[in-house]
C-alpha cells in the first residue's frame, strides 16, 4: 500500500486527490486498486498515513523530552567570524591541517570558556567545539595541544604581519609614552606640542615648561608599516643622547584635556 497525490486538470482548473492504492496481481499483470480517499482529510492526517504505510514511527509530540543539548551559539558566532575573516589560510604554513584544526579549537576555546589546555576537552564537553573544529573530542589531548602550538615557531611573526597588513592597508603610526615620572611648574593648559631635543629642555607649545623636572618619555615607536622601530627611554629634560630628535610625525602631541589629539598618551595631571 502506498498514498498516491494526483492532479487532473478540468475547465482549467487544477483538481488534487490523495489516494490510498495497493498494487495486486492477476496473473502476469500488476493492477491497482484505490482503499481510500484521502483527499478531504486534513494534510497533517494526509502525511501520517504517508508516514505510516513507509515503515515509519509516530511519537506523540508531548512524549518526546530533550536528553541532551550541544552548546552551539557562541561557536556560530566565532565560526562565522572565522570564515570572514578567512583564518583558516592565515594558519595553512602550520605544518599539517590537523595543526591548524586543534589551534583553532584553542582560539575558540580561550574565548568562550578560559582554561588550560589540560581542561579544554572538559570544558568542552557539552558543546560541538570538537565539530565545529573538523576533530573529535579524543582529539582535545594537552600533548596534541602543545605539539599544535609547536607549529607556530618560525611562523607566528609573519602571521602577525600578514593580519596587519589585512587590518591596515596604509599603515599606521604609534608612540607610546610612559608618564609616570612627568611633573611640571604649571597646570598643562590644552593639547601641547611637545619636541624632544637631545640635551634641551622639552617645552609645550601652550607655554607650560617642564623645566628642571623629568618630561614624558617615548617608551617605543612603531614605523608607518606596522613593524617596530625600536623602543627608547627619551628624556628631554636630562640630556640623554638616546633622545631622537624627531618622532615619527615630527612632534608628539600630548592629551591633557578631553579634545581629541592625532596621537595622545594616558597623561597624569600633577598640579604646581
Amino acid at each position: 500500500m502506498y498514498v498516491q497525490e494526483v492532479r487532473t486538470c478540468q475547465r482549467g482548473k487544477v483538481y488534487r486527490s490523495v489516494l490510498v492504492r495497493e498494487s495486486y496481481r492477476v496473473g502476469k499483470q500488476v493492477k491497482t486498486r484505490i482503499l481510500s480517499n484521502l483527499t478531504r482529510m486534513p494534510v497533517e492526517v494526509q502525511q501520517a498515513v504517508r508516514a505510516l504505510l513507509q515503515g515509519k514511527k509516530l511519537v506523540p509530540l508531548d512524549g518526546l523530552e530533550g536528553q541532551e543539548a550541544l552548546d552551539y551559539g557562541g561557536l556560530a558566532v566565532l565560526e562565522q567570524a572565522w570564515q570572514r575573516f578567512g583564518l583558516d589560510q592565515v594558519l595553512s604554513g602550520v605544518g599539517s591541517e590537523r595543526k591548524g584544526r586543534l589551534l583553532k579549537a584553542m582560539i575558540f576555546g580561550r574565548i568562550l570558556f578560559p582554561s588550560s589546555k589540560l581542561a579544554l576537552r572538559e570544558e568542552a564537553g557539552g558543546t560541538l567545539l570538537a565539530k565545529v573544529c573538523g576533530l573529535e573530542e579524543k582529539d582535545l589531548e594537552e600533548d596534541d595541544l602543545y605539539r599544535a602550538m609547536d607549529g607556530l615557531n618560525g611562523v607566528w611573526s609573519g602571521i602577525e604581519k600578514k593580519l596587519y597588513r589585512e587590518a591596515q592597508p596604509e599603515g599606521a603610526s604609534l608612540v607610546l609614552y610612559d608618564l609616570r615620572v612627568s611633573t611640571s611648574r604649571g597646570r598643562p593648559r590644552g593639547i601641547g606640542a611637545v619636541r624632544l631635543q637631545p640635551g634641551s629642555p622639552a617645552r609645550s607649545a601652550a607655554g607650560a615648561s617642564c623645566g628642571r623636572h623629568r618630561c614624558p618619555g617615548i617608551r617605543s615607536m612603531w614605523r608607518s608599516c606596522g613593524e617596530p622601530g625600536g623602543q627608547h627611554d627619551a628624556d628631554g629634560a636630562l640630556g640623554d643622547s638616546q633622545t631622537p630628535t624627531r618622532d615619527p610625525r615630527g612632534y608628539l602631541r600630548l592629551r591633557w584635556r578631553d579634545e581629541e589629539p592625532v596621537e595622545s598618551g594616558d597623561a597624569h595631571r600633577h598640579g604646581a
